[in-house]
């Protein structure tokens, strides 16, 4: 569903500061402009009128919050190409926006109280379909393969989950572009260090073409980094990175974990790190050898590239695929998740979740090591393939958790299906680990059937279940 008339929609609570952005948008951008004051009425409009070309939204909205307004947009009209800018006037809004950025596809996250000139410039960056493909037809493209981008993307994230770091950049270079993402937990405020300022990624420059990690415990008082690193009331004082490595010549990459406090990563953490870039290395290498885009591939390659659809298909089975666990990963299970739910809503048939968490993993890996707890991940993930029928939908959600959504299964079911999940890990082998419990909640999807609110009550009662002591199902 597309709107018959290009339009951009502005959903902001605040009605002096909406009335500015509607004035910017229209001095800026030739669209038709809609200003709603709640995440309910965003909603109803892209009902109404279909697909905004343009959202901007403050993530703190009345009724539905800005987070479940893009995800249903983004469902609900798979096919649009709406350009999303998200505005927060708290840090720990705006950092849980740069985590989800990839997944949600949103272009810019701003503050709130973001100023004439740098709003303009995020507007002037967005372009209707139209115009998008005459520029594209005008010049070659001067950004990375999106595809590539997207892995370097996603391996920030889990470079950050794996090592328990609150920050992670990604470093991507193709030719002469150069391309930088970054992730903060949403639990933490943020460095004030200057992320965007080019210099201060010298480093990942350097690990990028270079084939050893680096690792500065403490920057506090190096005689190099110190310079490029301490910055701001909250500066970064420990990073560890690691070089992906690829076949290509002009492909050059790395990843960087960061904390705000001196790091105290061991030899073996840093082996693995180092591990998990030599297989994005290679991830990137499968990307470009089945590149659909035989331009790009002999661009980059510097050879003719003949894709089938067998390639293709592997390719996207990777992509939605958590490499160590061979379960499908968060991008891959909300498609999964996505199917299951219009089918349910079409038959009016029950469905519910169970959201999984490992307790006390972190002491696993810093008492037995990552490759231990690597291990007791893919021991896990068997024993739930083992447990939940062929057509439940089981995800490797992140880190240590995981979700199951469970076709035709009411709330009362799905604890029993949770109970006896929780038994089996507790009774198995872990290969001298010692005993391993997990935490569950449980939620039945309600008669709208949105997933944001069912994964909300499921996170919600998972954590109830952690405060009660662990090792049971809420």
């Amino acid at each position: 569903m597309t709107a018959a008339v290009p339009y951009a929609l502005i959903a902001i609570p605040n009605l002096n500061r909406a009335s500015t952005f509607r004035q910017i948008v229209s001095e800026t951008l030739p669209l038709d402009t809609v200003v709603v004051r709640d995440g309910e009425e965003a909603l109803q409009e892209t009902t109404r009128r279909g697909a905004p070309s343009l959202v901007i939204l403050d993530l703190s909205l009345p009724r539905v919050d800005g987070f479940a307004v893009i995800r249903k947009i983004r469902r609900g009209m798979p096919e649009s190409d709406t350009r999303v800018i998200a505005v927060a006037a708290h840090e720990s809004l705006r950092a849980a926006a740069r985590e989800l950025a990839g997944s949600l596809a949103i272009s810019s996250i701003l503050p709130l109280e973001v100023d004439r000139a740098t709003l303009t410039a995020s507007l002037e960056s967005v372009r209707t379909p139209a115009e998008h493909s005459a520029a594209a037809s005008a010049s070659a493209p001067s950004i990375p393969d999106p595809g590539i981008d997207d892995v370097v993307d996603r391996a920030a994230i889990e470079a950050r989950r794996r090592s328990r770091m609150p920050i992670s950049i990604g470093y991507l270079k193709i030719g002469d572009q150069e391309h930088v993402t970054f992730h903060v937990a949403a639990r933490e405020p943020g460095p004030a260090a200057a992320l965007g300022d080019t210099t201060d990624f010298m480093f990942l420059r350097q690990i990028a073409e270079n084939s050893e990690a680096l690792v500065i415990p403490n920057v506090e008082s190096h005689p190099v980094f110190a310079q490029f690193i301490l910055k701001g009331p909250r500066p970064i004082r420990g990073f560890a990175a690691v070089p992906i490595t690829t076949s290509r010549e002009n492909v050059r990459a790395s990843l960087c974990v960061l904390d705000t406090k001196p790091i105290a990563l061991s030899a073996g953490d840093i082996d693995a790190l180092a591990a998990f870039g030599r297989e994005i290395g290679d991830e990137i290498d499968r990307v470009l050898s089945a590149s659909p885009d035989a331009r790009s591939a002999e661009k980059l390659r510097g050879a003719d590239t003949t894709v089938n659809a067998a390639e293709v298909k592997a390719l996207q089975h990777l992509a939605a695929t958590d490499p160590l666990t061979g379960l499908a990963n968060r991008r891959g299970g909300e498609k999964y998740i996505a199917t299951e739910i219009s089918r349910a809503k079409r038959e009016r048939r029950p469905l519910s979740c169970i959201m999984l968490d490992v307790d006390r993993f972190k002491q696993v890996n810093d008492t037995f090591g990552h490759q231990a707890g690597d291990q007791l991940l893919r021991d896990i993930s068997n024993l739930l393939k083992k447990t939940v029928r062929a057509y439940d939908i089981l995800v490797r959600w992140g880190g240590e958790e995981f979700l199951l959504v469970l076709p035709g299964v009411d709330l009362d079911l799905a604890r029993v299906l949770a109970e006896r999940v929780r038994a089996a890990v507790e009774a198995l082998d872990t290969h001298g680990i010692g005993p391993v419990t997990i935490s569950a909640g449980v939620a039945r999807f309600e008669n709208d059937y949105d997933f944001a609110t069912t994964l909300k009550t499921a996170d919600r009662r998972l954590y109830q279940a952690k405060a009660s002591g662990r090792n049971c199902v809420v």
